[in-house]
């Protein structure tokens, strides 16, 4: 089992904000990154803060489960969170969430914070991600067929 670390991630420098800022732009287009950016930045400086800090809550509870399958109801209930907490910014689609997982698998400027955490942790995201983006489509069908049944 890694280390568990309950430090704060320290995000990305301006210039690496910058670089992975237009990875995202290229891959997903400006309209969501722009939300996000208008969001973040009509916060104050201790709103800010405050949401930073409520990342790295996240983050760590997931590490604290890693061992865990990521279809369990613990990885669930903190993918919720992280969930909830994306929405702060912006609306993600089921795409965009499974893109999340990959960046925080394959960037390495986001796997070194992540692997500051615990080692494991680049390697669980995407997985725990998957499954819970794998439910959420599950329960939308779900939802339409019963539509289309009444």
């Amino acid at each position: 089992m890694g280390k568990k670390s309950k430090r704060l991630i320290n995000y990305l420098d301006d210039k690496k904000q910058d670089k992975m800022q237009e990875e995202i732009r290229q891959k997903y287009g400006d309209k969501k990154l722009n939300e996000c950016n208008q969001n973040f930045n009509s916060m104050n400086k201790e709103q800010q803060q405050q949401m930073m800090e409520e990342c790295n809550k996240i983050f760590n509870k997931l590490a604290v489960h890693i061992h865990k399958d990521p279809y369990s109801e613990e990885v669930r209930k903190v993918l919720i969170q992280w969930h909830y907490w994306i929405r702060n910014f912006y609306e993600p689609s089921m795409e965009l969430l499974r893109g999340l997982g990959e960046m925080y698998l394959y960037a390495p400027d986001f796997r070194k914070v992540f692997e500051a955490i615990d080692p494991e942790l680049p390697d669980f995201l995407p997985k725990a991600i998957n499954c819970y983006v794998d439910e959420l489509e599950e329960k939308w069908l779900q939802e339409q067929y019963n539509t289309l049944e009444h």
